[in-house]
């Protein structure tokens, strides 16, 4: 097991982040510890994170609990964005939640995604599109749940606000083709 320990300090407020990597092969371990840029944590942080992980019941008391928030959390927002008709890919683990919004876009391809992002961004919200993880089928969009339930909210609010409206966008520019057709323009 590789383990790093990791002091922060983000606007001077002290917290621990640890990290581990449980592989079967040395190899693995060399080549992460090569990404390892940061420095070994004081004594005093040491001692307190020891203390911590030696209270065999703290962990998994802390385990069951993050999982049955990140359970929560997950099922919340995958009703919430059914309920507005998008698809969303079943998951047993993980931070973030893989959705399909090929039936808001007007036509399925990745240019159409692309468009669907850059309207989702200008609306306040940012999600990775899957074509930048090699999804072979335009329309699925990843989306990390796991933040404060305020902020989670407000992000499945402009969400929905952003779909309806890029779909009204999309009906409005359709129909305005049909009528320039159908008129000789």
């Amino acid at each position: 097991m590789n383990v790093t320990l990791v002091p922060f300090n983000e606007l001077f407020q002290s917290y621990i982040r640890y990290e581990s990597i449980d592989v079967g092969t040395s190899e693995l371990c060399s080549i992460a510890s090569e990404f390892n840029f940061l420095l070994a944590p004081s004594r005093h942080i040491q001692v307190i994170l020891t203390s911590l992980l030696a209270d065999r019941q703290w962990v998994r008391s802390y385990i069951e609990l993050n999982r049955l928030r990140l359970t929560q959390q997950y099922k919340r927002v995958k009703l919430e964005l059914e309920s507005i008709g998008a698809r969303v890919r079943e998951s047993h683990a993980g931070f973030f939640i893989w959705a399909d919004f090929r039936v808001f876009m007007r036509e399925v391809t990745f240019d159409e995604e692309n468009s669907l992002l850059d309207h989702l961004f200008e609306c306040g919200v940012f999600v990775m599109r899957g074509y930048n993880f090699g999804c072979s089928q335009p329309g699925w969009f990843r989306l990390v749940f796991t933040g404060k339930d305020s902020l989670v909210t407000e992000g499945l609010k402009r969400i929905k606000t952003a779909l309806t409206k890029f779909t009204l966008e999309s009906s409005c520019a359709e129909n305005a083709e049909y009528s320039s057709i159908t008129t000789g323009l």
